[in-house]
């Protein structure tokens, strides 16, 4: 996606929820103030990260076996999420 033009930040949150959705996870800026509101919203949430946290302590407990189709994308999907929690400092929800 091309950056947003402009500091309307409704729109900024709007096109950058659009960007997360295709699976990204930057976007480029063209003013230092937009930075907090892509990082807000490209930023996994806490709850995002406790399901992260509980699938790979799962996924680890019972020896990185994959069981069928579906643990594939999840742990792609865990994964994703702890490098962007780490990466944001967002800790999980408790």
């Amino acid at each position: 996606m091309a950056p947003t033009v402009g500091t309307n930040h409704p729109i900024l949150r709007e096109q950058t929820g659009i960007t997360v959705t295709m699976g990204m996870t930057g976007k480029l800026c063209l003013a230092i103030d937009q930075t907090t509101v892509i990082n807000e919203v490209i930023s996994p949430t806490p709850s995002d990260v406790a399901w992260a946290t509980d699938f790979m302590n799962d996924f680890e407990a019972n020896g990185r076996v994959i069981r069928d189709g579906s643990d594939l994308p999840r742990l792609g999907r865990a994964e994703k999420i702890m490098k962007l929690a780490v990466a944001f400092g967002v800790q999980p929800s408790l």
